[in-house]
């Protein structure tokens, strides 16, 4: 199960947050679908549903088998977080990879004492032990070891407080940082999900997988090609082929850059994205940047044709009005 956020003295990105339990990732890992959970919550939920299928989007996990997210993991270790028995008066903050080192000392953590069965603090059950074997004390020894008692656990609070400050003014620098390896996480999990894709045979999210077939060819496609290019422009995802594109451009531009309708637009639009684009060849730029001139020179062409139309039609009304 994840952490809990009222655990952590400063506001999370929510990327850090497991999609099933709510908190922030413990030892997260990454599904063949490309999404991101806790181990324990990702394991819990198979058990518990019939399928084994992905929490987030239903998909079919195959063998089951997760990949840990390390740069992912070592994001959420730098965190702060402060202790778990801070409702019982600690007030140490550490990083996450801290954690399990100060459970096994702090001073907060609840014993039971081998005498009563009663619960109290570490750092108490000492004190609370020699009263509890029968340990009598005068009143002026008790007295004195009250106070030196309590001056201990004031030195120990005034430790505590230096410590908890030095945190505090490292916290921000840290968050900062952590919020620029954060970015470099997500890169590299959108780069392992590719990965993913490519080795277990999963095919691109494309309008079609046929170079040479030209059925599907539509207005639509036209549309979902631009909008490819546009949200990668300057650099062309990995698993989609370049010349795959470029063929299902000239599709499109043969079938529809002389249509005589408004698709040729559409069309305008779509070879001059893929000229602004990263993504193809000098030659393929090439022929690119002449279909542009083409359809330049097309559109030409119909104007002078249009006007020419309405100027006769223009002349012929005066003769019959006169």
């Amino acid at each position: 199960m994840g952490w809990s956020m009222d655990r952590f003295p400063f506001a999370l990105d929510e990327d850090l947050l497991c999609g099933i339990c709510k908190g922030v990732f413990q030892d997260v890992v990454t599904t063949s679908c490309g999404h991101t959970f806790c181990f324990t919550c990702l394991q819990v939920w198979l058990q518990r549903t019939s399928g084994q299928t992905c929490p987030h989007c239903r998909l079919s996990l195959g063998d089951g088998k997760f990949i840990p997210v390390y740069s992912l993991r070592q994001v959420v270790n730098k965190l702060c977080i402060y202790c778990e028995n801070r409702d019982r008066g600690c007030t140490v903050i550490s990083r996450v990879e801290e954690v399990s080192k100060h459970n096994d000392t702090c001073g907060y953590t609840q014993h039971s004492c081998s005498q009563c069965g009663e619960s109290f603090n570490r750092k108490d059950l000492p004190q609370h032990r020699d009263v509890c074997h029968g340990r009598k004390v005068e009143d002026d020894k008790h007295d004195d070891l009250k106070n030196g008692i309590l001056e201990k656990r004031i030195s120990i609070l005034e430790i505590q407080l230096k410590h908890t400050r030095k945190k505090l003014e490292l916290c921000e620098a840290d968050n900062k940082r952590l919020m620029r390896e954060l970015s470099e996480a997500k890169l590299d999990i959108q780069t392992l999900s590719k990965k993913l894709n490519l080795e277990t045979g999963l095919e691109p999210t494309l309008p079609v997988t046929d170079m040479n077939c030209t059925h599907d060819v539509s207005p639509g496609t036209i549309s979902e090609l631009s909008l490819l290019i546009t949200a990668s422009l300057r650099r062309k995802p990995l698993h989609i082929s370049a010349e795959f594109i470029f063929h299902r451009i000239k599709q499109h531009y043969q079938k529809y850059a002389r249509c005589g309708n408004c698709y040729e637009y559409d069309i305008h639009m779509l070879v001059a994205t893929a000229y602004a684009s990263n993504w193809f060849t000098g030659e393929q730029r090439v022929v690119l940047h002449h279909w542009l001139e083409s359809i330049a020179q097309y559109r030409k062409y119909i104007n002078i044709k249009t006007r020419a139309t309405v100027h006769q039609n223009d002349e012929l009304n005066q003769l019959l009005q006169d």
